[in-house]
């Protein structure tokens, strides 16, 4: 699903990733205003026919974010776009499932597995300061989106709780969907929460500029704030990435406590 991964060749999960992303969009913004919702019928049913894992997660993030927004309108509206999107999927899904008992499942042990692994390993698996970073963000994020009443925003918090709970459930058989690998889900709650962090990202910027102002930011001054705010968010992406990939200019792998690590600047620095 990551972009080395899509390089040795699995890239239909990247796209079932992508259109299911963007199916999730259709969604939210047809839950806000009643369109879009033909559309969001199509994009979603495509994304869950790419892989199996999204035909697995994508209707418990769907349900989860209906629920979320629901009233009388809310009712009708994901009746008729997520049941349009499972008649489309089931010309695959009814004989696909029909047969898996001639099929291996995804069951190839569970995590934590052994001492040296744990559950908070498998949450929080980057460097302490990117996940200090992203998990700070996608806090202030949460927080923010359930005191401003932003559905989307809470929505992005209660399914990353929802996903920590179906980690740590899927040791064990899931109704429905059976035996899986629970590190399966960890992917969907890296994005999501990476996505919660940008809504804190914003909030923060959002709440400096209240601060210095003191007024609430709109016009001109808002419009400033998203562009310097999407600059710097772009910069720091751009930064990781090239860390990641060891493609950082003046970059070079040196040693710190009899360890090899890749750093840069002055003082080495090595996130």
């Amino acid at each position: 699903g990551n972009i080395k991964s899509t390089m040795a060749g699995e890239f239909s999960f990247s796209i079932a990733l992508s259109l299911g992303v963007l199916g999730l969009g259709l969604f939210a913004r047809g839950l806000e205003t009643g369109q879009y919702r033909v559309r969001a019928a199509i994009v979603i049913a495509v994304a869950m026919l790419s892989h199996g894992l999204v035909l697995l997660v994508w209707p418990f993030l769907l349900l989860l974010m209906w629920a979320i927004w629901m009233d009388r309108t809310r009712l009708i509206y994901g009746i008729t776009t997520l049941g349009t999107a499972g008649l489309l999927v089931m010309f695959w899904f009814l004989p696909f499932s029909s047969t898996t008992h001639f099929m291996t499942d995804m069951k190839y042990g569970f995590r934590p597995s052994g001492a040296s692994d744990s559950f908070w390993d498998m949450f929080f698996p980057w460097p302490p300061f990117f996940d200090l970073l992203v998990s700070g963000f996608a806090l202030i994020g949460f927080v923010a989106s359930v005191v401003r009443r932003h559905l989307n925003g809470a929505f992005l918090g209660v399914a990353c709780l929802a996903l920590m709970g179906a980690t740590y459930l899927a040791r064990q058989s899931l109704p429905v969907i059976g035996l899986l690998w629970n590190p399966r889900l960890l992917p969907f709650l890296y994005l999501l929460r990476l996505l919660l962090m940008m809504v804190g990202i914003l909030e923060t910027a959002q709440f400096v500029v209240r601060a210095v102002t003191m007024r609430e930011p709109g016009g001109r001054t808002a419009l400033l704030t998203g562009a310097v705010t999407a600059a710097v968010v772009v910069l720091g992406v751009t930064v990781i990435q090239l860390f990641s990939f060891r493609e950082m200019p003046g970059a070079k792998t040196v040693t710190k406590n009899g360890k090899s690590v890749y750093s840069w600047g002055i003082g080495g620095w090595d996130p």
